[in-house]
């Protein structure tokens, strides 16, 4: 027996399409509501009017900054998202430190190349001294 398994997409934009506001707060404050009671929506809506009170609002959160700068400063209108690095943006510094860690100034490489080039002429004096002082004992 063959079966034959058709596999179908739909995309829709959410605001305008299934939420008929095009700002979608409102259902997101209808979510606390449903999975947190009317105690945590009331708490959240006295929250966010105290927020909205003020000249400028600054959100802190544990979550990476991200995750929830795009949401909290277009739907609370926060000025500003205080929130830990994402792993992206703490790899990039890294990558850039070791740059710069690999990097040398002009100076430190003459200096290097200086260093070398002494060690180098030192071993062949040293080699040469060797060599004559062999010669003598022979």
């Amino acid at each position: 027996m063959q079966t034959s398994s058709l596999m179908e997409s739909v995309a829709f934009e959410l605001e305008g399409t299934l939420l008929k506001d095009p700002d979608p707060f409102s259902y997101f404050m209808l979510v606390a509501f449903e999975a947190l009671g009317l105690i945590w929506f009331a708490l959240l809506l006295m929250v966010w009017k105290v927020f909205s009170s003020y000249d400028r609002r600054v959100v802190v959160t544990k979550m990476p900054r991200v995750m929830v700068e795009r949401f909290v400063k277009e739907h609370l209108t926060a000025d500003e998202v205080i929130g830990k690095k994402s792993r992206r943006e703490v790899e990039k510094k890294e990558r850039k430190k070791k740059r710069k860690r690999g990097k040398k100034t002009k100076t430190k490489r003459k200096e290097e190349k200086d260093k070398k080039k002494k060690t180098k002429e030192e071993k062949g004096k040293n080699k040469r001294k060797n060599i004559y002082f062999a010669k003598l004992q022979n």
